[in-house]
């Protein structure tokens, strides 16, 4: 039988000796838990979360310092501004007592918590179910058992009035821990949660629904009356969400989210009406103009492209391709949210074209992006630098190669960073 690494942490002693251990950190921690009269098995699982509260702290912040983790958990845990917009949506739908189904660690149950909810977490996984328990404030608890289990009218019964759940979408460790990208072989799957829609009007009356998404989710699995969420943290796009009605913020449609180091609140970009139609084809530009803009993950997956290209009279540089060109300055709204280039020259997608073009402006640094074009960036990037012989890169006159398509042909834009 495996051991639950976690189960020590239930004793007052060893939570207090963790959290000693956390403050000195992990390479101090390791010298002083030498020095400790401990069975092996015990130093490994102090050690082990000393490591994983630093490699949180991305994620959590400081509360980190004071969490139970495990590895998968950590991986994927929501991050604590994005918990924190799930818990907003609970409260604008006036939510008491959230069931948070699939919760893991419990990252999402505790900004539920924090605002002032009452939680019942459960989880397949004994060793991701104590990490929740410790974690949880009374009167929220955690519960171990498999959420196909569960019926809504049972848990209408103990007082729970809204529902989240985060369905596994990878195979498990035992089975080469792979992604699992059909929504129907989630687990729950995304058909049998949205199946609980009907069950939570009858047993609760209002219908408090919400379900974490892989951010890649085809539209045409997204209900026509709710509400689809993609969010971003400093560039990468980290989740996608799906909402009912209650607690759509408004109404029906499709929404960008994106945070950014430094940044008070987030800027949000929404698109209403039905989430599952496909995003409407934007003008494909007949020349590049003066500026190449890269929109956010968050809002190209969301289809507001549009939305930007509206207010920018801006142009896709080709069909299907996600860069837009324009004359424009970028609107203020869009400030931290678009990449803007000033577009220096165009030549072919062939690496002598593109090499005496980047000697001929005198390059003194060279990053790589690509779309819709079948080459490696860090490869090209790597090779470029070598052929140029730019072993001490500098700030001077830093470059930035697009291999793409312009006017469905394949293309160098060579720009420069705004």
């Amino acid at each position: 039988m495996t051991m639950n690494p976690l189960e020590i942490f239930h004793a007052e002693d060893m939570r207090s000796l963790c959290a000693e251990l956390t403050a000195l950190g992990y390479e101090k921690a390791t010298q002083k838990i030498q020095k400790l009269n401990l069975p092996p098995e015990t130093r490994a699982s102090l050690l082990t979360q000393v490591q994983l509260r630093q490699q949180a702290k991305t994620k959590f912040g400081e509360r980190a310092t004071e969490l139970f983790l495990t590895r998968d958990g950590l991986e994927q845990a929501t991050r604590h501004q994005v918990a924190a917009l799930h818990a907003q949506r609970f409260q604008h739908a006036k939510a008491t007592h959230v069931a948070d189904l699939g919760c893991g660690n419990g990252a999402d149950a505790l900004a539920f918590t924090d605002a002032g909810m009452r939680v019942s977490a459960w989880d397949l996984d004994e060793i991701a179910y104590t990490a929740a328990t410790l974690n949880l404030p009374q009167p929220s608890q955690a519960f171990l058992g498999n959420v196909l289990d569960l019926q809504i009218k049972d848990l209408a019964a103990q007082g729970i009035d809204a529902v989240f759940a985060d369905p596994a979408r990878r195979t498990g460790a035992g089975r080469g821990n792979q992604r699992v990208a059909a929504p129907e072989d989630w687990s729950p799957s995304l058909p049998h949660v949205l199946g609980w829609r009907p069950q939570l009007r009858e047993h609760v009356g209002v219908e408090r629904l919400g379900v974490k998404l892989a951010p890649g989710i085809d539209y045409e699995y997204l209900p026509a009356d709710m509400e689809a969420q993609w969010v971003s943290v400093d560039g990468t796009l980290v989740e996608a969400s799906l909402w009912s009605p209650a607690c759509a913020l408004n109404g029906a449609g499709r929404r960008a989210v994106i945070f950014r180091s430094g940044w008070e609140n987030p800027k949000e970009f929404f698109l209403p009406g039905n989430p599952s139609a496909s995003p409407t084809p934007i003008s494909e530009g007949a020349k590049l103009k003066h500026y190449l803009w890269e929109a956010d993950a968050a809002v190209i997956r969301a289809g507001v492209l549009e939305n930007l290209a509206h207010a920018g009279n801006a142009e896709v540089i080709s069909e299907n391709i996600a860069y837009l060109t324009t004359d424009a300055q970028l609107p203020e709204e869009w400030d931290g949210a678009v990449s803007v280039f000033e577009i220096i020259e165009v030549t072919k997608l062939k690496p002598k074209a593109v090499i005496a073009s980047l000697k001929a402006l005198q390059a003194t640094n060279i990053e790589v992006k690509k779309r819709g074009a079948d080459i490696s960036p860090d490869q090209w990037q790597r090779d470029l630098l070598k052929v140029l012989k730019l072993k001490k890169t500098s700030l001077e006159n830093p470059l930035v190669v697009f291999a793409t398509r312009v006017n469905r042909e394949h293309t160098a834009v060579i720009a420069r960073r705004i």
